[in-house]
């Protein structure tokens, strides 16, 4: 298969005009998720007011008795390795990502550190018994650098680089397990870890994905449903998906990332139910922040995230 990466493309929130946005596959890893922004530094993007997700079964239903709007459960935690400077384990359901991050330290790699500003860096691998199947290496290096790149700009619009200047902040994830949505959970998983270690941020960032369920040939192209947090198996049979990284306090986007052919109001409903996942992800981290703040936290002084 040939490897190509498509131009970038600029998606703008307050605009309200059909937009034919057909974008190509360029990700080994996932082919849901494709970049829609621009190159360079993450510019964060403000986004209207999220869609609640009721806990409850919504209309419809997909596999795993959930409603189309139902969240997988979302697990955090902590502290899980003991050498880095932060960490964190994230679980959606099957899904599961643990992160490391080291510094700010000097040395590392050559790059983007400056007087001013310090540098982020973002390594991903994807562990060998994650996804059944053989991989070839090749394929598999790819496949992990172009999900690092991903990761990397949805990180790097909260990161306040300046507080830490000539020096490095280094983001190592590893994805244990693949059944769908390892973006958002990388995403978690890496602020999670950067809160632990005291990197400043603007805001926590989150992540969801929302996957177009095809209609049937009677409903049309727009009788597809949406289904916010997708699975692998639901992954594979959409005909378009929506991936966004969001700052849920702010109301700032720092990434999107989408597939498929949209038009402007059924991309703007699959950003805003996204962003409603993004706040549910955004709760759990921050209720296991401010625990973990609380435990450490010394006799009468207060904590929170």
């Amino acid at each position: 298969m040939s490897f190509r990466r498509p131009a970038a493309v600029r998606i703008d929130f307050k605009r309200r005009r059909t937009l034919g946005l057909q974008f190509r596959l360029f990700s080994r890893f996932r082919r849901e998720i494709v970049e829609s922004s621009g190159g360079g530094t993450s510019r964060p993007r403000s986004v209207r007011g999220a869609r609640r997700v009721l806990s409850g079964v919504m209309s419809g239903s997909r596999e795993g008795g959930r409603g189309l709007e139902q969240m997988r459960h979302v697990f955090v935690k902590t502290g899980v390795i003991s050498q880095a400077s932060g960490s964190a384990y994230v679980e959606f359901d099957a899904t599961k990502v643990m992160c490391g991050v080291y510094g700010p330290r000097q040395g590392g790699k050559t790059g983007t550190a400056t007087n001013d500003r310090g540098r982020l860096d973002v390594d991903v691998k994807l562990a060998t018994f994650a996804t059944p199947g053989a991989r070839g290496k090749v394929g598999q290096g790819d496949a992990e650098l172009e999900f690092a790149s991903l990761l990397h700009r949805a990180l790097e619009g909260a990161v306040l680089l300046e507080t830490f200047p000539k020096t490095s902040v280094d983001v190592y994830v590893t994805v244990l397990e693949a059944a769908g949505a390892e973006l958002p959970a990388a995403v978690a998983c890496a602020a999670a870890a950067l809160a632990h270690a005291g990197v400043a941020m603007r805001d926590l960032v989150s992540a969801c994905s929302v996957a177009r369920r095809p209609g049937t040939e009677k409903e049309g192209a727009r009788g597809g449903a949406l289904l916010l947090d997708p699975t692998t198996a639901e992954e594979r049979r959409a005909d378009g998906a929506v991936t966004l990284a969001h700052m849920s306090r702010l109301g700032e986007a720092t990434q999107v990332f989408a597939t498929g052919s949209w038009d402007g109001d059924a991309l703007d409903e699959a950003i805003q139910l996204a962003a409603s996942g993004c706040a549910r992800v955004d709760q759990a981290l921050r209720e296991v922040l401010r625990a973990e703040a609380e435990e450490h936290a010394p006799a009468g002084s207060g904590a929170g995230t």
